[in-house]
């Protein structure tokens, strides 16, 4: 972002000491001259409050994650910190690279079933209950996150049903699709891996994309999609940052994001949804390993996982 200085000519004032000693304790009051994280307008004032520390080198288990989606069972984590292994995995393992202690295994197989909406589906997930903090409107968050594809080990469905990253909505849209208010109300901002993706040299490859979408839900229009513009790594640390307002207004809500340092995308964006009543939605937090039903397995690992009101809240 560019940043336009203007230089004025003054005259040069004199002040006397105590003058200068209350300028100096106003401007530490105020936060004047704060260092402002980059593409965040209001980080500079920003209380830096961590909502969510997602590290599995403190416990070397699942918590303090809410839950384990393992096919159609799900299951608390406070019940089961050390996960499930069938019929597909989610547990905290050593990094196979040896690179970030411990991480997130999740494996899905053609064993871990799930009736979704258009068809039948592998999933597991670490997902977390839907927070108000995390998509109230106006409500700013930041997020970091790692992932990491195994060579010979992520085998990704045939085309772009492959989730990894959701937030997905709290219930309450279901009462209106039962109604036939609508037909749906699809989570907001997700990651995931297309194998048909088409890179900028005109090649077609695997690769990473974010979804946004948001906005009317009797109207939803057409989702935004936007790829790194590169085919997939493997036995590669992917990290991740993301600047979320959450709202339904198209000129308040916005998304900005980050892959390995790498600015990807940055633009106003409608990112929660409202309502055929006028209420809008909130959001969940999930890891997930979640495609259209395939006969292989696949495993992806997570690293660690920060939400937070800052930049500065977020890192690592």
């Amino acid at each position: 972002m560019m940043t336009i200085h203007e230089t004025m000519k003054t005259s040069t004032p004199r002040f006397s000491g105590l003058t200068v000693l209350l300028s100096l304790l106003l401007a530490v009051a105020t936060g004047v001259g704060a260092e402002r994280a980059p593409g965040a307008a209001s980080d500079a004032t920003a209380t830096d409050t961590t909502f969510f520390d997602g590290n599995p080198n403190d416990t070397r288990n699942l918590k303090p994650w809410d839950h384990i989606q393992v096919g159609g069972d799900n299951f608390t984590v406070s019940a089961r910190p050390d996960g499930a292994e069938e019929p597909g995995a989610v547990r905290a393992v050593p990094d196979p690279l040896g690179k970030q202690g411990w991480v997130y295994e999740l494996t899905v197989t053609a064993e871990s079933t799930f009736a979704a909406k258009s068809a039948t589906a592998d999933r597991v997930d670490l997902w977390n209950n839907t927070k108000r903090f995390m998509g109230s409107e106006g409500q700013e968050t930041w997020e970091h996150f790692q992932f990491m594809f195994p060579a010979n080990r992520y085998h990704p469905a045939p085309g772009n049903w492959n989730w990894l990253v959701q937030h997905h909505n709290d219930s309450g849209y279901k009462r209106f699709v039962k109604s036939g208010q609508i037909v749906w109300e699809y989570p907001e901002l997700v990651w995931g891996v297309n194998t048909a993706a088409k890179l900028p040299d005109g090649k077609v490859a695997t690769a990473f994309f974010m979804r946004v979408w948001g906005g009317d839900d009797t109207k939803p229009g057409t989702p935004t999609i936007v790829y790194t513009g590169e085919a997939l790594r493997y036995d590669h640390w992917y990290d991740v940052l993301v600047r979320v307002v959450w709202s339904t207004d198209a000129k308040t809500g916005f998304v900005a994001w980050w892959m390995d340092g790498k600015k990807i995308y940055e633009a106003p964006h409608p990112t929660l949804w409202t309502r055929p009543d006028g209420t809008k939605d909130h959001v969940n937090f999930e890891f997930s390993n979640y495609r259209k039903h395939d006969t292989t397995t696949s495993t992806v690992y997570f690293g660690r996982v920060k939400l937070g009101s800052s930049r500065r809240a977020v890192e690592f």
